[in-house]
């Protein structure tokens, strides 16, 4: 089986913020380039960290582990993940599993004074 191409472009949104542009296909063979840029992002310590999925053609399992643990990773450390929809294809996964009202979405990556869900 060949490697899934997965892209991960780094967009800084101003100083609070970091966007993760997600082009291509996250899944089990992909996951590692995710999880690389992710934990660089964590060592910068951004305060709102956005992965933008609106370019994303395809998610599996293996991608949404990775997400979740990005999501658990965040709370730990008292950061905000955000999450840019995707194709429906992808939002699909997320509707499925639940965890669409697990995460916080966006439209767009949110402002930096903009209040966490439930603050």
């Amino acid at each position: 089986m060949s490697e899934s191409l997965l892209s991960v472009a780094r967009v800084e949104d101003g100083p609070e913020r970091l966007r993760l542009c997600l082009t291509g296909e996250l899944d089990l063979y992909s996951t590692t380039a995710l999880d690389d840029a992710v934990v660089a992002a964590e060592g910068e310590k951004w305060p709102v960290l956005c992965l933008d999925l609106s370019a994303l053609a395809f998610l599996d399992s293996a991608g949404l582990r990775v997400i979740l643990r990005t999501q658990a990773r965040a709370e730990q450390d008292g950061r905000r993940l955000v999450l840019r929809r995707g194709p429906e294809a992808v939002d699909r996964v997320f509707r499925l599993t639940g965890l669409e009202r697990e995460l916080e979405w966006v439209d767009d990556a949110p402002a930096p004074d903009a209040p966490a869900p439930g603050s």
